[in-house]
């Protein structure tokens, strides 16, 4: 079958439905439902409608809503919560990883990106003590403001630190393609990439300098190679 390209009718009628008054919340709809349209249809229409607004929020499983800026930074994250649901992420990792955060009393975000993860465990127990590490300064900023979102800023620390086998200055390899969440300590895992310095801290200097003698979850989200 020939592959339609941007100026076809079919796209073009397309762009023009979308903009149409009141069809796009219609369409919307449909994109979301999986049981009304084909994948690929979904995924077509998925991709002109687009998320147009700067808040994405989703409902738990136990009530509770999750709410995430809607920005370049997230958009991987927030993008597929639009559509999908809290646990459409990642394959559904998010239903997993909230389970186990339900009687988590500390829970360690390493690598918090946005800070998706680090919500979830804190929504999922209210009387859990959840550290979110993230090193990289833009997304460092973007995990504070989603916290902050969240009202959660009493219940997450969020840390500008890295995790690795020492406590010391390292090299951050952040890369040019705007994909902030593959940053890494290691140069090769993306040739094209800016360095930053970062400060490093060890899992088990941070648990003895808190007084923290127990972890029940840990994730581990560090590019290591």
């Amino acid at each position: 079958r020939p592959k339609m390209n941007a100026n076809t009718p079919g796209k073009q009628f397309l762009r023009q439905m979308v903009d149409a008054p009141g069809v796009s919340g219609i369409l919307i709809l449909l994109a979301r439902n999986r049981w009304v349209l084909p994948h690929a249809l979904r995924l077509r229409l998925r991709a002109q409608l687009r998320v147009r607004q700067a808040l994405v929020s989703a409902p738990l499983p136990d009530g509770a809503v999750v709410k995430l800026w809607h920005d370049s930074s997230s958009s991987d994250v927030t993008t597929r919560i639009y559509w999908d649901g809290f646990a459409g992420y990642e394959n559904g990792t998010p239903q997993f990883f909230f389970d186990r955060c339900r009687n988590a009393r500390v829970v360690l975000d390493i690598g918090a990106n946005v800070g998706y993860y680090s919500i979830l465990a804190a929504l999922a127990n209210p009387d859990a003590e959840v550290v979110a590490f993230e090193p990289v300064p833009q997304l460092y900023d973007c995990l504070v403001r989603n916290i902050e979102l969240n009202q959660l800023t009493s219940r997450i620390t969020a840390l500008k630190l890295a995790v690795g086998d020492r406590c010391a200055l390292v090299p951050l390899y952040v890369p040019n393609n705007g994909v902030l969440c593959e940053s890494s300590i290691l140069a090769e895992f993306r040739p094209d990439s800016t360095q930053l310095q970062a400060e490093a801290t060890t899992i088990d200097g941070f648990l003895d300098d808190r007084g923290i003698n127990c972890v029940d979850v840990i994730k581990d989200r560090r590019r290591r190679g």
